[in-house]
């Protein structure tokens, strides 16, 4: 295969692909610089760099390859999108993800600049004009982008120019030293005992789909995307666990699909409350008349939560019907991911230890869980400095 590897240092090596010549007579080199970590010996690095010249050599003819800096960002993200994508096989949400964020912001800011032309300085203006840009186009909300959303921008711009650098198109990945701003922890509003109380009188009302659906985000603590993936063989009738193995999600173009939680820890069984079990039992009966009404065109996806014709539901109808409900019944606003915050900091309240509610919210760690409803537990621990005062100051009293 026409090529060369060339060890440039003790761990670094070298591709290089002649693609035909020039105007002037010159050969059109392109090139790769790739290093690999001390735990792979050089004969291991050696057969890695074979691999990465036949992908080379592949992508050069398809017309693919990028020779260097002088490229646009644009050019890069195409190449970016056919040797580095297709071969990680990434996942159709993760594809979409990205697409939508090049599409959106990057590539109508950036996407014409040179590779060499995008500078940290550069970068943290664009990064500044995310946080004070307007939202609107985005599903018709005002407002400005969170510092959240515009890390999501550095993330994927880091990951792009870091794949640059390591295929020896630039010497250094400006991302790294960019000024990205920092997303401070979300302040969770949850409803206390009585304003739950209050939504599930209000929940009895309720068609039992989304009824059931509501209970399992705040009597379960499952997340929207989890409620939609549930199967009806995910739960056990006679003992009340349900498994909460994987997530939906919504892909343009590619519909509902189902993938695997992010972390381990995600997958998890819950126990569900008596009630909870009620509310599924008539969503099932339900399921079972429209299975029946469909006839032919009843698709059998296995769904727990699905539309008439039987398809798994779209993981989004549920948001959008609780927001009309709360409206309709004079609830205050939240969001749907809410309920989970609230059945959390409820258990917390009864007295739940932060191990068992770790494993029931499906963190990976305690830490985790105590970022975001250490809140909870302090206000515990003031009632129980007020229980001592009450018991140690009343005698102090007495004396």
């Amino acid at each position: 295969m026409p090529g060369s590897i060339e060890k440039r240092g003790r761990n670094s090596w070298r591709i290089l692909i002649c693609d035909g010549y020039r105007a002037d007579g010159s050969k059109r080199r392109v090139y790769r610089t790739l290093r690999y970590g001390v735990s792979l010996s050089e004969q291991q690095q050696k057969r890695q760099c074979e691999k990465e010249l036949a992908l080379l050599y592949a992508s050069v003819k398809a017309g693919a390859a990028v020779a260097g800096p002088q490229y646009t960002l644009e050019q890069f993200v195409r190449q970016w999108r056919h040797d580095y994508l297709d071969a990680k096989n990434v996942s159709p949400v993760t594809r979409s993800g990205y697409d939508f964020l090049l599409n959106k912001r990057i590539l109508p800011e950036l996407g014409r600049l040179r590779l060499n032309q995008i500078t940290p300085q550069r970068l943290s203006r664009f990064y500044s004009q995310l946080s004070l840009s307007s939202v609107r186009g985005n599903r018709g909300r005002g407002g400005t982008l969170s510092a959240g959303t515009v890390l999501h921008y550095h993330s994927l711009l880091r990951l792009i120019l870091g794949t640059a650098v390591r295929w020896g198109v630039l010497d250094a990945n400006p991302a790294l030293r960019a000024t990205v701003p920092r997303p401070g922890l979300k302040e969770v509003r949850p409803l206390d005992v009585y304003e739950a109380r209050r939504l599930l009188e209000a929940l009895a009302g309720a068609p039992p789909k989304h009824r059931a659906g509501a209970m399992l985000g705040l009597l379960g603590q499952l997340r929207k995307g989890e409620i939609g993936a549930l199967d009806w063989a995910d739960l056990d009738w006679q003992s009340g666990l349900l498994r909460v193995e994987r997530s939906a999600v919504y892909v343009r173009g590619e519909g509902v699909l189902v993938k695997e939680t992010k972390t381990p820890a995600g997958k998890r069984t819950v126990c569900l409350p008596r009630c909870a079990l009620e509310v599924l039992r008539e969503v099932y009966e339900e399921q079972l008349v429209e299975k029946r009404n469909a006839g032919e065109n009843w698709i059998d996806s296995g769904a727990m939560f699905t539309g008439r014709n039987g398809a798994r539901q779209h993981p989004d109808t549920i948001c959008r019907w609780f927001r009309e409900f709360l409206k309709e019944n004079g609830l205050p606003p939240m969001r749907f991911h809410d309920l989970r915050h609230t059945g959390a900091s409820l258990l917390i309240a009864a007295g739940e230890d932060i191990e068992t509610l770790k494993e029931r919210l499906g963190h990976s760690r305690a830490s985790i869980t105590m970022d975001v409803y250490g809140h909870a537990y302090k206000a515990k621990d003031r009632q129980a400095a007020e229980r001592l005062e009450a018991l140690f100051g009343a005698e102090k009293g007495e004396e």
